[in-house]
């Protein structure tokens, strides 16, 4: 993985670029690095294009599928150390042959001064091949995997190590970056997740086919994260990148289906992984807007017969937010789930 060799180096880097930049603002400006709006509510409409993949053994080759889904809409509400993410995603109207998927998306992060928490649940029902080079061989026919379905619940646990720097700007918009500043934060990855429903595809005719030989998978996937973020300031514009290298190992265990016989087994391997990016926008008291990009890639160890997620993906996300007093009808949970759990508080 040539990127993850490039990222490694350019973290530490990084790391000297924004020690410098920040004992220079601590002797030309204010000490005050970072703006707190948490206790104002924002709501933030986002747009993307991110979609998960997967590889699959097929017909004897390895095969890309996808969902056949458009741009996703998601709303965004953000206050004090909540984030709760609503999102809508249409389906590909124009692509009929691709299926009709059903999905089911949910996201919500927990983010303090110092800790961060993720969680996702994403579960989507129906596939399409996307490997344009093995439909061509098939009379340029979209097999579609109806009944195939993945479940992924999804964690991130993350901490912020330099105080000057804010993951709230960027994250939850519920902060302002007065000054440029970096930190590391390393954070640990982990994926509990089912695959199953390759038993039925439509063939090259669009009649339904019955496979004899397939399989189901689930399993477990921990990854630490060595990650650098940094965001540079002018007056009320920002741009933010960040570099996230990590290796982990995957847990899965496989049910394998001949005929009306079944098998199981487990397969362990090691995984190395990437995530990086990079944002620009627009941060002010009441509103902020932003264009950021997504990589990530993942390289497991499994052979070629297994189910894995796809290896490199690239996602793109547009946003505009509002920020404003938060109404009664949001404080008052708010303020009940801190009196009844008290380190959630803030200071």
């Amino acid at each position: 993985m040539k990127q993850l060799f490039f990222w490694i180096l350019l973290v530490p880097i990084a790391s000297v670029f924004s020690q410098q930049q920040e004992a220079k603002d601590s002797v030309t400006l204010p000490f005050k690095y970072i703006e707190d709006y948490t206790n104002q509510l924002n709501i933030k409409l986002e747009l993307s294009n991110e979609i998960p993949a997967y590889k699959i053994p097929f017909e004897g080759s390895s095969i890309k599928i996808k969902p056949n889904l458009g741009l996703r809409y998601a709303f965004v509400f953000n206050y004090k150390w909540a984030s709760l993410r609503l999102g809508i995603r249409p389906n590909n109207a124009n692509d009929e042959e691709k299926g009709d998927p059903k999905t089911f998306r949910l996201k919500f992060k927990l983010i303090f001064p110092r800790w961060s928490h993720h969680f996702e649940y994403n579960q989507v029902k129906g596939y399409y091949v996307s490997d344009e080079d093995f439909v061509q061989n098939y009379n340029n026919n979209h097999f579609i995997f109806p009944d195939l379905k993945t479940k992924v619940f999804s964690g991130v646990t993350a901490y912020k190590f330099n105080s000057k720097y804010s993951l709230r700007a960027t994250e939850s918009h519920t902060e302002v970056q007065l000054r440029s500043a970096g930190s590391f934060i390393p954070s640990i990855t982990y994926m509990i997740y089912g695959i199953n429903g390759l038993d039925n595809y439509i063939d090259e005719d669009g009649n339904p086919q019955f496979r004899e030989n397939f399989s189901d998978n689930s399993g477990f996937t921990g990854i630490l994260n060595l990650a650098y973020y940094y965001t540079f300031v002018y007056k009320k514009w920002y741009a933010s990148i960040f570099a996230a290298p990590g290796f982990g190992y995957d847990f899965r265990k496989v049910t394998e289906y001949n005929n009306s016989l079944y098998e199981k087994s487990n397969h362990n391997a090691f995984l190395t992984s990437l995530n990086a990016g990079s944002s620009i926008g627009f941060n002010d008291k009441k509103i902020y807007f932003g264009l950021s990009f997504k990589h990530s890639a993942m390289d497991f160890k499994h052979s070629e017969e297994r189910i894995e997620y796809l290896s490199s993906q690239n996602a793109y996300f547009l946003f505009f937010g509002y920020r404003f007093k938060a109404p009664r009808l949001v404080t008052k949970p708010i303020n009940k789930i801190e009196q009844t759990i008290p380190v959630l508080k803030q200071d």
